[in-house]
């Protein structure tokens, strides 16, 4: 079940109780629809917590835009925290919708993206006794597990929505454990069920004449989304990814922390440690004067990955981008649960793309399209 209780900005807090892994571990849209259903106090439930949170911030709002007579903007602003803390509640479905907006202040406002970014790396993270217990059942070798679990530290030093690190050591080098939030793929799964009932009733809307009220696959786009999150979960694939992007961009002069192999299984991921700081500092929306170059660097890595191998980074926002604090400092690349792969014919078609652009050849740039 899913409990509801207050936060302490007043917001409502969602603890997961679900028993982990109980609906699978890869995403299966018809297996989850068919748990439900024969659990439909746990939907309920879920349901429940969703609409009273996203409800009470809602009511909090216009209460404000009634009674303080603000603009739409001002009152959304005055409850930012509240706002955040909402969607940090609610799980990684609706975090990370609060990540993209973060790195989106021409949408949100800066105010606003500065305080979504606690979303990308600041999140309440579960006990320190439940991710120990992981470590214990999940890692095969003793000797590590013991040695992971003496030196791990007291409190987390960063909590994502799937996922809490914690700094340890292995054969003693320092490493970055990635333990995985106990229950969060039975939510995920609770918040497609829904996403994809009312993403198909609003696809069955008509007007008068036959015509669909709501032309886009919505039902498709909650697929695509909720299997990015299990992928996302899936630790086995994100230490692949991390190994082929250490392969594949090796040439550029970017870190990517390793893999520990001996200290990863199942819900637990060891990478190297690097000691660095946020590229953007919290409370910033952008970088400073000082790290332009590494800027830069970062758009002509995207942009080789982008063109060049058609193996990219997907989730580049800012929490997960660091520089060193060696003299001088160098990028560093984390989190790689989301990788995207980019078929050569598309790359070949954004090269053309912009070529046709820069000689404002524009009837072939449509025709690209067409």
């Amino acid at each position: 079940a899913l409990v509801t209780k207050k936060g302490p900005s007043g917001a409502l807090r969602t603890k997961q109780v679900l028993i982990d892994g109980e609906v699978g571990t890869t995403y299966d849209a018809e297996r989850f629809r068919t748990y439900y259903a024969s659990r439909p106090w746990l939907l309920a439930s879920r349901a429940y917590a969703t609409a009273s949170g996203i409800g009470g911030v809602l009511g909090g709002v216009l209460a404000d835009m009634i009674g303080g007579q603000l603009g739409p903007a001002e009152a959304v602003r005055g409850r930012a925290e509240e706002i955040v803390d909402m969607l940090g509640a609610l799980g990684p479905t609706y975090n990370k919708f609060g990540q993209a907006l973060s790195s989106r202040p021409d949408l949100v406002g800066p105010y606003m993206a500065i305080a979504l970014a606690r979303l990308q790396d600041d999140m309440e993270p579960f006990a320190v006794e439940e991710a120990r217990n992981i470590i214990l059942e999940d890692v095969t070798d003793p000797t590590v597990a013991d040695e992971m679990l003496d030196t791990m530290s007291a409190e987390a030093v960063a909590a994502g929505s799937l996922g809490v690190v914690f700094k340890a050591e292995v054969h003693g080098q320092p490493v970055a454990i990635k333990v995985l939030r106990p229950g969060i793929l039975d939510l995920v799964a609770a918040d497609s069920v829904l996403l994809r009932g009312g993403a198909s009733l609003l696809e069955r809307l008509r007007f008068p004449s036959g015509e669909r009220v709501v032309k886009a696959q919505i039902v498709d786009a909650v697929d695509e989304f909720a299997s990015r999150l299990f992928e996302e979960a899936d630790y086995a694939n994100e230490a692949a990814n991390i190994r082929l992007f250490k392969e594949l961009y090796s040439d550029f002069d970017i870190i990517v922390p390793g893999v520990v192999s001996q200290g990863t299984n199942g819900r637990v991921l060891s990478m190297e440690w690097v000691e660095g700081t946020k590229l953007v500092a919290r409370g910033k929306s952008g970088v400073g004067q000082d790290d332009l170059p590494l800027l830069t660097l970062g758009i002509q890595f995207t942009l080789a990955q982008l063109l060049d191998e058609g193996v990219m980074h997907a989730d580049p926002h800012p929490g997960n981008l660091l520089k060193t604090t060696s003299s001088p400092p160098r990028l560093v690349y984390l989190d790689f649960g989301l990788v995207a792969k980019i078929p050569e014919q598309v790359r070949t078609g954004l090269v053309r793309a912009v070529a046709y652009l820069v000689a404002e050849d524009f009837p072939r740039l449509a025709g690209l399209f067409g």
